[in-house]
């Protein structure tokens, strides 16, 4: 083989094998330094790295723009209960960016006193797309109880604020991570929860 085409051999052997029918035209422009991929080749090395890293933070906005509904939003008499559909399906969605859920807080309150599995919740929650269809699950599944005694439940849920030094310094420290710093009119925490996630000015 001749030099001529010895040379022209190496250089076209710099192209990924799918190119190798063609017959390329090389530029000095479409190269760096000797032993460096061609640009081309570079371009497709980062290309899908830079796609996913747009796709987690398109993930990321949308996280931050999502919020169940308000605790103080009633389905069959019992306050908290639309809420924790919402969070059994953003949870499922991997959308709940960082809530409390089904182990602590007032969706362990909800779900001890409905006297059902949280797991179980979960899924029924994303199996029926109908609040009523929930409710009549839960109805069906759960501890059934009297108006007056979802009234009770309902206002010691409402009425929680923290009752220790402790508990009102970590109230007092997320108040102020939510910039409201100094607000003496949120004192409870669904105000804070309110509060939080814009419901409340």
């Amino acid at each position: 083989m001749s030099p001529r085409r010895q040379s022209q051999s190496k250089r076209a052997g710099c192209f990924p094998a799918c190119w190798s029918s063609a017959k390329p035209i090389l530029h000095r422009g479409n190269y760096c330094r000797k032993k460096e991929r061609p640009r081309a080749c570079r371009r497709l090395m980062f290309r899908e790295p830079r796609v996913a890293l747009y796709r987690r933070l398109r993930t990321v906005i949308s996280m931050e723009r999502l919020h169940p509904r308000s605790p103080y939003e009633k389905l069959g008499g019992y306050v908290h209960l639309p809420r924790l559909i919402d969070k059994a399906r953003l949870h499922r969605k991997g959308l709940l960016n960082g809530y409390n859920y089904k182990t602590v807080g007032f969706d362990k309150h909800l779900l001890a006193f409905l006297k059902i599995d949280g797991d179980m919740f979960e899924e029924i929650a994303n199996k029926l797309d109908d609040d009523l269809a929930i409710l009549n699950w839960v109805q069906e599944n759960g501890e059934r109880h009297s108006p007056e005694a979802i009234e009770r439940w309902n206002q010691a849920m409402i009425s929680r604020h923290p009752d220790t030094a402790a508990k009102r310094a970590r109230f007092l420290h997320f108040l102020k991570e939510a910039g409201g710093e100094g607000r003496k009119d949120i004192g409870t925490y669904f105000d804070l929860i309110e509060f939080d996630e814009g419901r409340i000015k």
